[in-house]
């Protein structure tokens, strides 16, 4: 356990060097079902190759979309929320969302709505 913890933050600590601008945008789909992923431009090119290579070759066990999620048990993406029963209500003022973040959101809530995860 302790050696899967050290690669997790390992890997944590890779991921957050490397910046949007320094990745490279791949696609492992076809013209009608793109798949994109991302990968480091710095990497070196064998690497990249091999490592591109067997993102192709698994590339079914990706879920590119909700739908590719449908049938998940619901164990895994279910929340519980433990409220304390005997607390007292608060009144707040309605969060606004940006407007340009709206339609985004919506679309999104729409999605899992329709696969039926919420």
């Amino acid at each position: 356990m302790h050696q899967a913890q050290e690669s997790l933050e390992k890997e944590m600590t890779i991921s957050q060097r490397v910046k949007a601008s320094q990745l490279e945008e791949v696609d492992l789909g076809t013209k009608d079902k793109p798949r994109p992923v991302k990968v480091a431009k710095e990497m070196p090119n064998e690497e990249k190759k091999e490592m591109i290579e067997l993102l192709m070759h698994f590339r079914d066990v990706f879920a590119w979309s909700y739908e590719d999620m449908r049938g998940l048990d619901p164990q895994l993406y279910q929340n519980q929320i433990h409220l304390i029963t005997d607390a007292k209500l608060v009144a707040q003022q309605c969060y606004r969302i940006n407007p340009n973040y709206a339609a985004k959101v919506r679309e999104e809530i729409d999605k899992v709505l329709r696969v039926g995860f919420i």
